[in-house]
């Protein structure tokens, strides 16, 4: 599960609250220029997204990547269950 929140203060400089990201689990993508804002409805609104079936790689990891399409996104918290639970 992952809850994401946009938290950005909007200025005259940046009026949208737009910050688009990519989402990767082993190289493989979970969501693709991925906008919370738009997503949740608005600026500082939490929105959740649940992944199902993501397995650990060799290493017995699971890797977790956020590609910026404009600006750096930054996390704060991620949950990792157990599927089998």
């Amino acid at each position: 599960m992952a809850k994401f929140l946009e938290e950005r203060k909007l200025t005259v400089e940046k009026p949208c609250c737009t910050l688009p990201v990519s989402v990767y689990a082993n190289h493989v993508p979970l969501l693709r220029d991925f906008d919370v804002s738009r997503e949740a409805g608005g600026a500082v609104a939490a929105l959740t997204r649940t992944f199902r079936g993501i397995k650990p790689n060799p290493f017995d990891k699971i890797a977790l990547s956020f590609e910026p399409s404009t600006e750096f996104a930054i996390v704060n918290a991620i949950s990792v269950e157990d599927e089998a639970k």
